[in-house]
């Protein structure tokens, strides 16, 4: 997987880029932040990227580390990293 793909983030140039992010869960720059992920045309591959390489920080595809880890338990388990983004983009997940 290839990073190019962060250029096309809502996140990129936001006026607060690093520190919306990794804000503390429930502050109001972390609600931004996922607010912004919301509408993100990168948001399934951002997510992607965060389980694939164990991201234990931050806001990624909109999702806190918390709110990972089932995914990452799943994926673990044997799931296919496909039909898991298929799923969660449906809401199953």
């Amino acid at each position: 997987m290839t990073w190019a793909w962060r250029l096309r983030g809502r996140c990129t140039g936001a006026p607060a880029f690093g520190r919306w992010w990794f804000a503390p869960e429930g502050s109001k720059a972390n609600a931004r932040a996922r607010r912004l992920c919301a509408s993100c045309p990168v948001r399934q591959l951002c997510l992607a990227s965060a389980l694939l390489h164990g991201e234990e920080f931050g806001i990624w595809g909109g999702l806190g580390p918390r709110e990972r880890l089932p995914l990452v338990r799943r994926l673990r388990d044997g799931a296919r990293l496909d039909d898991l983004l298929e799923d969660w983009s449906a809401g199953a997940a």
